[in-house]
């Protein structure tokens, strides 16, 4: 055999072999454009039947009026139970101020795009005192009692006047759908304690700082449960659902801008 003869086979296997050999190149991820507005009326629509309870208010055990595990968010049909702390203030070392949130209900949830984020505003129905107060004083000899003038009495009561939490929701890709994680909480309206503490610009505020406790325990609570994982599940499904009539398969990566969510499946 001449030597051009054997060579040329020779080429051809080890090009067929190196062929084998090399891995084939990564198929490039697809992504699409889809409208803001699309996927906010996604998640409208499970808000529409949303609801969040707010409540913290109880009978008392020893100084306290809390009831824990008695607020909770249900969105999706998914309700997760969770507990908004009390707020106490001691005041002259003898009297005890117990506040708690007093059975506070959403009465309308809706999300609007904002450029690079979402908004989701949440509107309280507003009915009496939403915050409770109670007095409890220390007895001279031993021990605490109610304040003179009775524990429900002793403590001024807190409106909540136009009452509303907002919440700043960044899109992301989870479990093939898009959920909102929220990054910042924002508690509305006004609080405005009865009684004694509208003496001048709220002298119960100045001495306790009630109103900051209060909302910072609020947005706490209500951003912690928006992020929990059953939240995050029933969103996802919900938004998954949603997305597969624009013929989306699932979703691995999202970013927004200028009104427009840009999927990557």
């Amino acid at each position: 055999m001449s030597l051009k003869a054997f060579a040329a086979p020779l080429a051809l296997g080890l090009a067929v072999t190196g062929m084998a050999m090399t891995p084939a190149a990564p198929a490039t991820a697809a992504t699409r454009k889809v409208p803001a507005a699309f996927v906010s009326g996604i998640v409208n629509k499970g808000l529409s039947s949303s609801k969040i309870h707010l409540n913290s208010h109880g009978s008392r055990r020893g100084n306290s009026y809390h009831k824990a595990k008695s607020s909770y968010v249900n969105l999706y049909g998914a309700k997760k139970v969770f507990t908004l702390p009390e707020q106490s203030f001691k005041l002259l070392k003898r009297r005890l101020y117990i506040y708690n949130v007093s059975n506070v209900n959403s009465r309308s949830m809706k999300l609007t795009p904002q450029g690079r984020y979402f908004d989701l505003t949440i509107k309280f129905e507003s009915s009496g005192p939403e915050i409770k107060g109670m007095c409890r004083r220390k007895k001279v000899f031993k021990g605490w009692g109610n304040c003179i003038i009775g524990a429900d009495k002793g403590a001024p009561d807190i409106n909540w006047k136009s009452p509303s939490v907002k919440v700043r929701l960044v899109p992301q890709a989870y479990n093939g759908g898009i959920i909102l994680r929220a990054t910042k909480v924002t508690v509305g309206g006004q609080f405005q304690a009865n009684g004694i503490c509208r003496i001048g610009r709220d002298v119960c505020n100045r001495f306790t700082g009630y109103k900051s406790r209060i909302k910072g325990a609020v947005a706490s609570s209500v951003k912690a449960q928006i992020n929990s994982t059953s939240v995050k599940r029933q969103m996802a499904t919900s938004t998954k659902r949603g997305l597969s009539r624009l013929g989306l398969p699932a979703i691995k990566g999202v970013s927004m801008s200028g009104g427009f969510i840009r999927v990557r499946y």
